[in-house]
């Protein structure tokens, strides 16, 4: 499709980030509100649309911030528990589980690397 807006700009919530256009803000693919936790993937998500030419094509599917953040919110927001549970199923399988069974350089980094993602794993999941 065509560009059909003139101005970008983001919106603060208290709950979140969007990214509008012309005033309006940029709905998911089902229609929800794409509102983000963070300025760095709601900056991410302007500059995907800000970039497209006054006279160019805007074309969605390669906009992989927006796409990701849709998928978030109209996918595994409404299916935390059932996404929670087979993030669970193949979590002892993961790279992040096995380490240098030795501590050297190698290990350092594994450690620096993955230790906080196990961690939020731990709580979030």
């Amino acid at each position: 499709m065509k560009r059909f807006y003139k101005q970008v700009a983001i919106q603060q919530y208290d709950f979140g980030y969007a990214v509008t256009l012309d005033g309006r803000t940029i709905k998911t693919p089902a229609r929800n509100l794409l509102c983000v936790p963070s300025k760095p993937l709601a900056d991410a998500i302007y500059d995907e649309w800000h970039t497209v030419p006054l006279d160019g094509e805007v074309v969605p599917s390669d906009m992989e911030y927006m796409s990701l953040a849709s998928t978030a919110i109209d996918k595994i927001a409404p299916n935390m528990d059932e996404v929670r549970q087979t993030v669970i199923a193949f979590i002892d399988t993961d790279v992040i589980c096995y380490r240098c069974d030795t501590y050297n350089a190698l290990r350092e980094k594994q450690d620096t690397a993955w230790d906080a993602w196990v961690r939020w794993a731990l709580v979030e999941l």
